[in-house]
């Protein structure tokens, strides 16, 4: 069979666009290789991880980075994400860990409402208005504002008034920078705010909770290039702090 002028013309355009498919492909596949998919909570992405991701992009340019927001950790795997930063006690056996920073929680206000209420010893707290982070509460003993009330001397009924924020921290944290009330409040939550002098902690206790924040993978691939770098940058950003 002889193709026409019109035929080989046609042949040719055709040719011509499978290859600039082809190689667009080709241009592709190697940044989706090198994607790391990165899973954690939305307090902690949004107040610790998103404000850092610039130094990691400035580093390694050539690794996309995929932030997913969600409490609940999915498996490692094809649908799951290839490093997760977790709140918890013990990550498992089952993963390859690195503690970046055990949490604590302290009072914190804005500035103007310290001021305002002339906060400068724990008593003064039977006049400020509470604020309440629940998201602390699925974990067995930890502190809350009555536990902290009790250890400065102050009747621990006087700490169920206010506002509660039942699964954000970052809420609670927000409320409190905007003069809402005093949370009792995680700092690793609230580290941004607190450099920037939206919060400030006007006396303690600050209690320890026996909750860490940790960098995770699927044991075995943190030997992976890729997986090595973010697990070596998470960890460098915990020391900041």
């Amino acid at each position: 069979m002889t193709l026409t002028d019109t035929g080989r013309q046609f042949q040719l355009g055709v040719s011509q666009g499978f290859r600039r498919l082809r190689e667009a492909v080709e241009q592709l596949q190697p940044a989706n290789d090198k994607l790391v998919r990165i899973q954690s909570s939305p307090p902690i992405v949004t107040k610790w991880l998103a404000p850092r991701l610039q130094r990691f992009t400035e580093r390694h340019p050539e690794i996309p980075l995929c932030i997913d927001t969600s409490f609940d950790l999915t498996s490692f795997g094809d649908d799951g994400p290839d490093v997760a930063i977790r709140f918890t006690r013990e990550p498992g056996p089952e993963v390859h860990a690195i503690r970046l920073i055990d949490e604590t929680v302290l009072p914190l206000a804005s500035p103007s409402l310290i001021e305002q209420l002339d906060l400068r010893e724990p008593k003064d707290m039977r006049r400020a208005p509470l604020l309440h982070d629940d998201s602390l509460s699925v974990f067995d003993g930890a502190p809350l504002w009555s536990d902290w009330f009790r250890q400065v001397g102050i009747d621990p009924a006087e700490a169920q008034r206010g506002s509660r924020f039942a699964r954000y921290a970052d809420q609670a944290i927000d409320a409190a920078a905007g003069g809402a009330g005093v949370v009792l409040g995680r700092r690793f939550i609230a580290m941004n705010e607190m450099k920037t002098g939206r919060l400030a902690s006007p006396f303690g206790p600050e209690l320890e909770i026996g909750i860490s924040y940790f960098a995770i993978c699927a044991k075995g691939r943190e030997s992976e290039t890729k997986i090595s770098f973010v697990l070596e940058w998470l960890a460098e950003e915990s020391e900041k702090l």
